[in-house]
């Protein structure tokens, strides 16, 4: 049945109008007089809300497998976050249509307010949300949890080479648990280090490129130093990265840290890519350090699509914070962060990688890593439905 399309079913009647006494087709005793066939005509297409009597037939009920399919072509075979059920969407957080009829269906999967455009994005969970899990515990639980995506960290690769095992052993470890990796981390610094320290960290940097290109990754990210220097230093090292990057093939997603003493704000690591103009560098948006910068969503409008390399994405607590410190990060949905706004601002880019969610918090490490993991994607997918994104 094609869904712009309605038949009439077994039980659904017509709209007839109540025939006077006397008309032609019935007589003032109510006995059947010549007149029209009472067998419906063939219904049109579209039946007009304004006819008399209203709509002239109940809408027929969409199948499950009709509303799968619909999901599946709006999302993707790979990325279905719901599971259809016959009759009911209320477990899809949309209350406005509570019938699963034809129209209904391509109403909510039209209605930004039902699933957003944020969804689309896969979804990864960073290992510093898990930081006392050991590795191959935290892909475990990534993978039996539901999410898409692992963030690595250096730090991953230095505790197994500080328990004997090679960086080879980490890369077979991640590929065996079939996840996608949407970002390895490199360690900063780099920004201003000058001599052999500088030259250490750039190894450091292509390293951790061949990494991400092993596991099939093409982002790479990197903090700002949490010093101070020259913005002109720092373009130079941008572009220095930059190259490193792309004999790789993968890019920079450069992090603005909203505790440290320059590079704070999302003015001032524009300012530095700015400067530097290279096409494998770009930014890295993390809701947490938005928020206690100072942004707001409407200040991407001026942020092109291509500036946008990755993002991150944690909740900042309503009260209690402390200066220089940022190991408080919640689920979404829990905190001041307005999920909604941003979700819809990062879909207005097109951005269309991978979100990834990093919460650091002592609270979170000493509580059963699945449950946590588990808790924070519900939130995440929660935020995201109802986000107008």
């Amino acid at each position: 049945m094609a869904c712009g399309g309605w038949l009439p079913g077994r039980h659904q009647r017509a709209h007839v109008a109540p025939r006077e006494p006397g008309d032609a087709t019935g007589g003032a005793d109510g006995a059947r007089g010549p007149g029209p066939s009472r067998r419906h005509p063939r219904i049109p297409r579209e039946a007009p809300a304004s006819r008399p009597g209203g709509s002239l037939h109940r809408p027929r009920e969409a199948s499950h497998g009709l509303v799968a399919r619909l999901a599946r072509s709006h999302f993707g075979k790979e990325n279905q976050p719901i599971t259809p059920r016959p009759r009911s969407v209320t477990d899809l957080g949309v209350t406005r249509y509570n019938r699963l009829t034809v129209a209904n269906c391509v109403r909510i999967l039209r209605a930004p307010t039902a699933f957003g455009e944020f969804v689309k994005n896969p979804l990864a969970l960073h290992t510093w949300t898990l930081d006392t899990t050991p590795l191959g515990s935290v892909l475990d639980i990534v993978k039996t949890t539901g999410w898409q995506g692992i963030e690595l960290r250096r730090l991953d690769f230095k505790r197994a080479a500080d328990a004997g095992q090679p960086a080879e052993a980490v890369l077979d470890l991640v590929k065996r648990s079939a996840l996608g990796v949407s970002c390895v981390g490199v360690e900063l610094g780099w920004l201003w280090a000058e001599g052999a320290e500088r030259a250490r960290l750039l190894a450091a940097f292509d390293e951790s490129c061949r990494w991400a290109k092993s596991l099939g990754c093409g982002t790479v990210m990197s903090p700002v130093d949490r010093g101070e220097g020259t913005v002109a230093r720092a373009a130079d090292s941008v572009k220095e990265v930059g190259e490193i990057a792309g004999r790789h093939g993968v890019r920079l997603a450069l992090e603005f840290n909203s505790q440290c003493a320059q590079i704070n704000t999302l003015r001032s690591v524009r300012e530095v890519l700015a400067r530097a103009t290279h096409p494998r560098v770009g930014l890295l948006l993390d809701t947490y350090h938005l928020q206690r910068s100072g942004a707001t969503p409407r200040d991407l409008e001026e942020v092109s699509p291509a500036e946008i390399a990755y993002v991150q994405y944690s909740d900042v607590p309503k009260s209690g914070l402390v200066a220089g410190q940022a190991l408080d990060r919640l689920p979404p949905g829990q905190g001041s962060v307005p999920f909604a706004a941003w979700f819809s601002a990062f879909a207005g880019k097109g951005y269309t990688g991978y979100c990834s969610y990093e919460a650091p918090n002592p609270a979170a490490w000493a509580r059963d890593p699945a449950t946590v993991s588990r808790e924070a994607l519900a939130a995440t997918r929660s935020a995201a439905g109802g986000s107008g994104a």
